[in-house]
């Protein structure tokens, strides 16, 4: 068996591979909102770059001001993306509704919210001359950086590899009898700190040291179960001394990232909390500055 154990973990690692979402749609998405922002810019730039003096009497100014045909429609394009950002969060609360994968999801969760960012960006005008209109675009961009940094987070974040671990350890136990079975006793003894389903991000913050803590020891289970293992018959060890090292560094390496994945999943919710957070009270405001414009008059093609 233990001759075989570099062949089939390759075979495992080439499945893997294969199922692995490929995220071209998700880059090609995030390309899309970057080219039109660019092409935006381009078609405005002489009138962005000017003094908000300056900007009544330039010739593109009914149409790229904040309230203009084309100021307008980058506001409601902008506002109908912020509505479609939040299906998101129908689609994680009602599991039921199995349409498309919650990676998709997320991806175009992330995607929409920058394109979001991008148009109201462009109906400001990269002005706000008003308490609202500065208190929207800031919630606003405060919410697009904690979902950017939400989104490398979840990249982050290991997936525990239960089958390649289990299979590590039997190959350890051709090897040595008994030594895969012995890690896995000993690694039950340092589980990972669980600080609970939704912890706040100061309790993540404060557990950090612990989960440190719990991979260091696990390191140590690791060879303290080789040192005993040496000790009852040195010459199964020593006879495949190559693969053996190969699989006790993935092993060690696999149940280290068992820790880092509870570690990165707690964060990464309390992260989402804020977040969400955030996005509640930046939608209050995008709906208060809506019903202020159409209260005022400002109502782009419907306008007397």
């Amino acid at each position: 068996m233990a001759t075989l154990a570099p062949s089939q973990l390759e075979a495992m690692a080439a499945a893997r591979a294969a199922r692995k979402p490929s995220g071209s749609v998700y880059r090609a998405g995030l390309a899309l909102v970057g080219l039109g922002a660019i092409g935006l810019f381009v078609y405005g730039y002489d009138y962005y770059l000017l003094d908000l003096a300056e900007r009544v009497h330039h010739t593109e100014f009914r149409e790229l001001h904040p309230s203009g045909k084309l100021g307008y429609l980058y506001g409601v394009l902008g506002s109908c993306l912020l509505a479609f950002n939040l299906t998101y969060l129908v689609r994680r609360r009602v599991p039921r509704l199995r349409v498309g994968s919650m990676h998709a999801w997320l991806n175009a969760h992330v995607v929409s919210g920058l394109g979001a960012y991008a148009l109201i960006v462009f109906h400001s005008a990269f002005q706000q001359r008003t308490l609202l209109a500065s208190g929207t675009f800031w919630s606003l961009t405060i919410v697009a950086l904690t979902g950017v940094v939400g989104r490398y987070l979840k990249s982050l974040t290991p997936r525990p590899e239960l089958e390649r671990f289990n299979y590590n350890l039997l190959a350890l136990d051709a090897i040595a009898s008994g030594l895969g079975t012995e890690i896995r006793e000993l690694l039950r003894l340092v589980p990972p700190t669980d600080i609970g389903a939704a912890p706040s991000l100061a309790r993540c913050l404060r557990a950090l040291p612990a989960w440190r803590n719990d991979a260091r020891l696990r390191r140590r289970a690791i060879d303290e179960a080789v040192d005993a293992a040496y000790e009852r018959s040195p010459d199964a060890l020593l006879a495949d001394l190559e693969i053996l090292t190969s699989l006790l560094e993935e092993t060690t390496h696999l149940a280290i990232d068992e820790v880092r994945s509870v570690a990165a999943t707690a964060l990464l919710r309390s992260w989402r909390s804020l977040h969400r957070f955030l996005a509640i009270m930046m939608m209050t405001t995008v709906v208060v500055h809506i019903a202020t414009a159409w209260s005022f008059g400002y109502r782009w093609i419907w306008s007397q």
